[in-house]
């Protein structure tokens, strides 16, 4: 089990009704993409203050690999493409089974 919190560095960017994806990813094939191995939207909640709250989560895996990074994306827009105004990390978030990590997004500017 992953568990963790996001932590949105543009709060004035996030809105209650907004689903953001959380994705396990195995980043050990040096020198080839990584693999998703789970996946989790979390919707923000009514009356969540993002400039003060973080917005947990649980990625539910039997077993995480040495190599496995965290990554999250709200998107502002239909669709799975990053674009302008989306938060997304910005930085390789490791895995920690056991430890509550904490996810920083960032506004695509």
């Amino acid at each position: 089990m992953i568990r963790g919190r996001l932590k949105f560095e543009n709060p004035e960017a996030v809105e209650p009704g907004q689903k953001v994806t959380v994705t396990l990813q195995d980043t050990s094939r040096l020198g080839d993409r990584s693999v998703d191995v789970a996946k989790v939207v979390a919707t923000i909640p009514e009356n969540f203050d993002a400039s003060s709250e973080t917005l947990p989560f649980e990625i539910d895996v039997p077993h995480v690999a040495p190599a496995t990074t965290i990554k999250a994306h709200l998107a502002k827009h239909a669709g799975s493409d990053i674009q302008l105004g989306d938060l997304i990390t910005t930085q390789s978030i490791p895995a920690a089974p056991g430890e509550e990590v904490t996810v920083p997004l960032q506004m695509v500017e």
